[in-house]
């Protein structure tokens, strides 16, 4: 089984599924006041929730599968050796995913290559943009960023 380590400034994470963040934790967590609705809830949350998108600053680092395999990972205080190979991304997210299972839920492959003990792990970001802006078509190619690593 994979591990993975998130670590923010204000906290460390353990995690062996997935971990998410914005978008996807938004809805799993606020969505407990319709727990009476049953799975019914994820629906009709998650359909308030893209109506009313929120954005979340992020800086997310990461180690692409050709890089070079590390034994240890530095503080995040501490600058990532760019020699290794390391990927970093900034910008204004509405959803991220990290995921290292198939199945997000009976109903949903989220990551259809996905095993548990492969060792990647599969990384879903979607750049924030305005309802209208991915409405009109102004962002296409913009906001979704798959990423495997």
């Amino acid at each position: 089984m994979d591990l993975s380590r998130y670590e923010t400034q204000s906290a460390n994470y353990l995690s062996f599924l997935t971990f998410s963040w914005s978008l996807i934790a938004d809805i799993d967590i606020e969505s407990e006041v319709l727990r009476w609705l049953g799975w019914l809830r994820m629906e009709v949350y998650s359909a308030w929730r893209v109506l009313n998108l929120r954005s979340y600053r992020a800086k997310l680092t990461y180690l692409p599968p050709a890089a070079t395999t590390l034994d240890a990972l530095p503080p995040l205080s501490e600058p990532l050796p760019a020699e290794q190979g390391w990927v970093t991304m900034e910008d204004d997210f509405c959803l991220f995913w990290v995921s290292q299972v198939a199945r997000a839920g009976e109903a949903m492959l989220n990551h259809p290559m996905c095993k548990t003990d492969d060792g990647l792990f599969h990384i879903f970001l979607v750049r924030y943009v305005s309802i209208v802006d991915a409405v009109l078509g102004c962002a296409k190619d913009r906001f979704l960023v798959p990423i495997l690593c």
